[in-house]
């Protein structure tokens, strides 16, 4: 009877061993899963992976090297032209006044005239030191002598040639007329007299010529 027991103890426990190691290599299948795909199928999907990174990384150096060709080297500077010196002011030829000039019209508010017996003499040496004198031989009261001439630039800064000055005398004659005068194109002398008439004012011309 106990070896029947004993037995049938031994039976339930060899029983329940082997219940015991079939869940653990059930376990074990469960926690390792194998894969499926084959070692060629595998390495076909790292390959596109790999190709595509590379075709990423050739992209992003042909961006780089667009953006390297589109910044262009700055271009250098040129040096910035110098101005001009500015030029001497030419000597001022004295030689177009200095001399003897005799009056051949007279122009008074549109009426002209014949020139009467009047003559005009300028002397010096430079455009700084000239003089002039004004001998009216009809009206003596107009008459002066020994004054002061400037010439006033009227144009460029640098050269007072013909048409671009006018000279200003220092005097002040009857009825507070005051006098200047240029060299006109044709080489005529005309002298200005600058009063006024009842406030307003007036301009009468007289026109010389250089004596011989």
């Amino acid at each position: 009877m106990k070896k029947a027991l004993i037995f049938i103890l031994l039976t339930c426990l060899v029983a329940s061993l082997a219940a015991c190691g079939g869940g653990e290599s059930e376990n074990s299948s469960k926690a390792e899963p194998v894969s499926s795909e084959s070692p060629a199928e595998s390495s076909a999907v790292s390959e596109p992976i790999s190709e595509s990174e590379s075709s990423v990384a050739d992209e992003s150096s042909e961006i780089v090297g667009e953006e390297s060709e589109n910044v262009s080297e700055p271009e250098a500077s040129e040096p910035e032209a110098s101005e001009p010196e500015a030029s001497e002011p030419e000597e001022f030829d004295v030689g177009t006044l200095i001399g003897s000039w005799k009056r051949i019209g007279v122009e008074v508010e549109g009426d002209v005239n014949d020139g009467g017996n009047c003559t005009i003499t300028i002397t010096g040496t430079s455009k700084d030191d000239l003089k002039i004198s004004y001998d009216d031989k009809d009206f003596t009261d107009n008459s002066f002598s020994d004054k002061t001439v400037t010439i006033v630039d009227s144009g460029s800064d640098t050269d007072l040639s013909e048409g671009e000055w006018y000279a200003v005398i220092d005097h002040v004659g009857p009825f507070e007329t005051t006098y200047d005068f240029e060299i006109a194109e044709d080489g005529t002398l005309v002298f200005y007299n600058n009063f006024e008439i009842d406030g307003a004012p007036a301009i009468s011309v007289e026109i010389f010529e250089k004596a011989e």
